[in-house]
């Protein structure tokens, strides 16, 4: 059991494998786990029995005795106010019940197990738990260092290929995207365009305004950019005020001078930015595959 624990490689496998081990040692009837949230109210995140499912808890001097780091053992759940407050439906089939703390660094839980006797846990069950518990806290802090280092993985990834500015996929992403794109217009007898777009005169802005009022700037007309053109088009930023635009699937020539004049349109529209209102134009230049190249 205590190798399955620190195995565990979530909080819900943690709380299944937990249950099925302490089934031999607490003979509970349905168990659950809540969790606190940023709210300061708690959540059960895992049960047994789908009666528990997403019920909230807010604390009073049970739960906080809990925080506190203390096993509460209760022999009758209806003298709680916690327990109270909860549905019938959720009570109906709970008369006594140990809570059982896990805290780790930034995490606060509480590990439920329930009965439907009156008194039916005794003072051994709590003995028990209470030699389980820093076992379980354990696994817990397992769990939270590897959810932690995966979103910092998953964070490095993304600003590997994002633009933290405008959240625009960048410069790699649109060397790695645009041979693939041209492999299958020319599959499609299809044409793909490349626009570079700059805005006129920003280095002004910047100075004018400073830098952070340039990039509030950036992040509006990246939005309007993006909402210029179609969904399997793709806009990228390379940095500063430079953006490219990739139109695909393209089939009648005709069509690219509406588009370019409504990416224009959308870019003079007035931005207003700490109460100042600004009228930006930009330039773009075009280049349509395989007319004017195949790399």
């Amino acid at each position: 059991g205590c190798r399955v624990l620190t195995r565990a490689r979530g909080t819900r496998q943690m709380f299944e494998e937990l249950s099925a081990v302490l089934q031999r040692f607490v003979p509970f009837e349905a168990a659950f786990l809540l969790e606190r949230d940023a709210s300061s109210d708690f959540e059960v995140k895992h049960s047994t029995h789908p009666a528990f499912e997403g019920s909230r808890w807010t604390p009073d001097s049970m739960l906080q005795r809990l925080i506190n780091g203390r096993i509460v053992e209760l022999f009758d759940v209806s003298a709680v106010a916690e327990w109270r407050a909860q549905a019938p439906t959720l009570r109906a089939k709970v008369c006594s019940a140990i809570h059982v703390p896990l805290q780790t660094g930034s995490r606060t839980a509480v590990m439920v197990f329930t009965h439907s006797k009156v008194a039916f846990f005794d003072k051994q069950h709590v003995q028990m738990l209470e030699r389980l518990t820093p076992l379980t806290q354990q696994a817990m802090a397992s769990i939270e260092y590897r959810e932690r280092l995966e979103e910092h993985t998953a964070r490095n990834e993304y600003l590997a290929t994002h633009d933290e500015l405008t959240s625009l996929p960048n410069r790699k992403v649109l060397a790695e995207v645009v041979p693939y794109l041209m492999a299958q217009a020319r599959r499609r007898g299809t044409k793909l365009m490349l626009l570079f777009l700059d805005l006129d005169h920003f280095k002004h802005i910047n100075d004018s305004f400073g830098h952070g009022f340039g990039d509030a700037v950036l992040k509006v007309i990246a939005q309007r950019l993006k909402a210029s053109v179609r969904e399997s088009d793709i806009v990228t930023r390379l940095g500063g005020d430079e953006f490219v635009i990739v139109l695909t699937d393209i089939r009648q020539i005709e069509v690219l001078n509406s588009v370019v004049t409504k990416i224009l349109r959308a870019v003079e529209q007035p931005v207003v930015v700490e109460n100042h209102q600004l009228f930006i134009t930009a330039s773009i230049g075009a280049a349509l595959s395989p007319d004017d190249g195949e790399d």
